[in-house]
């Protein structure tokens, strides 16, 4: 399964009754350039679960800084990093699933 179609599942799983009102998933581009993906944790599963920042820097991997700030999981990285950042975050979240 994609990366995103993974995503979608996740995100449509926890909109079932105000969570999708108040918080949700935002992604965008920065200037470095590359990527900003916000997942808020808030009302999820998710919310007290421990994440190890992941911090990796310019090489020919690429970059990223991910970890969790004021309840929000957070992902910047390089302009090709979008797909590797996604799948960082569900393998994490694979392992606090929530029942459906």
């Amino acid at each position: 399964m994609s990366h995103v179609k993974e995503l979608q599942q996740w995100y449509a799983l926890h909109c079932e009754g105000g969570w999708e009102h108040g918080s949700g998933i935002r992604i965008e581009t920065i200037d470095n350039p590359g990527w900003l993906i916000r997942i808020d944790l808030a009302g999820t599963e998710l919310q007290s679960e421990d994440f190890d920042p992941i911090v990796t820097t310019t090489n020919d991997a690429g970059w990223a800084d991910i970890r969790i700030r004021d309840g929000v999981w957070q992902a910047a990285c390089d302009p090709v990093g979008l797909d590797a950042a996604i799948g960082t975050f569900l393998e994490w979240a694979r392992g606090f699933r929530r029942p459906r």
